[in-house]
């Protein structure tokens, strides 16, 4: 037996790292929209783009320097040296953005108040970058600071600033707050995708919320978002945590109707909803449909169906199973 799950093992890809795949694909987009130059710096001068660079890299060189997180005075005092006048909009979305890659929350946060400080300009390109990179550091706190001056300053929230935000209470299962940001953006009418419901349904279920997780999921019609194979996996990740197996296996036979193609962690994760269930049946029903679509079987595969058959018909069940699946 040990032997058979020894060669088939292969290696296991976890939700979370799918989601972070995914969370990076936002951080992309972010980055992209943040170093294009705005319309007003389109007209500039070689000689004026070519000095505004320097600017930019002499204060970065500046950050990276420091072996300690630099104080508000130490950072207000490096923008005024490079930026005498206003650091044009450009310029200010760049040395946020490297930042963000850099996972500097603090600094880029000191910046927007320097910013703030100073009447200059920023849109929700600089916030979301910020908000962004709080998400990647679990600040949540911080990053709902942001969403809140984005709006008593009046600046656009669009559905980038509440991905990352949710993103951000998500990491520390901060599920009403998660569930907080969604009322808003219905309320401003602000368009959310799957990346959206997904971080929620995952903070719900981090936070081993399974009804709350499941009523966002069953309602995602309300928000006219199309659901991914990320949002299925989290919703039946929520509840496995639940010990809901029924409503694993009804989120798992949505994903047929739905359209959506399923993966290996989506059949690991419904199998393994039904660890403890006595459920051997529908562990064959879940098995067969993995080798038909031409899944390929891992170690975490192996390991919930022995425990979702082991305790109701045995070991020889369970190598029946693993047979199905290689057929």
């Amino acid at each position: 037996m040990l032997r058979c799950l020894r060669t088939r093992a292969l290696r296991h890809t976890s939700l979370k790292t799918i989601l972070h795949i995914e969370g990076a694909k936002v951080a992309h987009k972010i980055q992209g929209q943040s170093l294009r130059c705005p319309a007003h710096c389109r007209g500039s001068n070689a000689d004026t783009l070519s000095l505004e660079d320097d600017e930019v890299q002499s204060v970065l060189r500046t950050f990276r320097r420091w072996k300690v997180p630099l104080g508000a005075d130490a950072v207000f005092a490096t923008l005024h040296q490079a930026f005498p006048q206003s650091p044009s909009a450009h310029a200010s979305a760049r040395i946020l953005t490297e930042l963000a890659k850099q996972r500097a929350h603090n600094a880029a946060i000191l910046i927007l108040s320097w910013h703030e400080r100073n009447k200059h300009e920023l849109s929700c390109l600089h916030y979301n970058t910020v908000i962004d990179a709080c998400a990647k550091m679990c600040s949540w706190k911080k990053a709902l600071q942001l969403v809140g001056l984005m709006a008593r300053g009046k600046v656009e929230l669009d559905t980038i600033t509440f991905n990352s935000a949710i993103s951000a209470c998500e990491k520390c299962a901060r599920w009403k707050d998660s569930l907080q940001l969604l009322s808003v953006l219905a309320r401003r009418k602000v368009e959310s995708n799957s990346i959206t419901i997904t971080a929620a349904i995952s903070s719900c279920e981090k936070a081993a919320k399974w009804k709350a997780a499941w009523q966002l999921f069953s309602g995602m019609a309300r928000y006219s978002v199309k659901s991914s194979i990320i949002t299925f996996s989290a919703a039946i990740t929520a509840c496995k945590k639940g010990g809901e197996w029924q409503k694993g296996i009804f989120a798992f036979t949505a994903i047929a109707r739905g359209k959506v193609e399923p993966n290996t962690i989506t059949f690991n994760t419904v199998v393994s909803t039904l660890e403890g269930s006595c459920k051997w049946r529908q562990c064959w029903q879940i098995c067969g449909k993995m080798g038909q679509y031409g899944m390929e079987s891992t170690a975490i595969t192996f390991s919930a169906v022995t425990k979702a058959v082991s305790q109701d018909s045995g070991w020889q069940k369970a190598l029946m199973l693993f047979d199905v699946i290689d057929r």
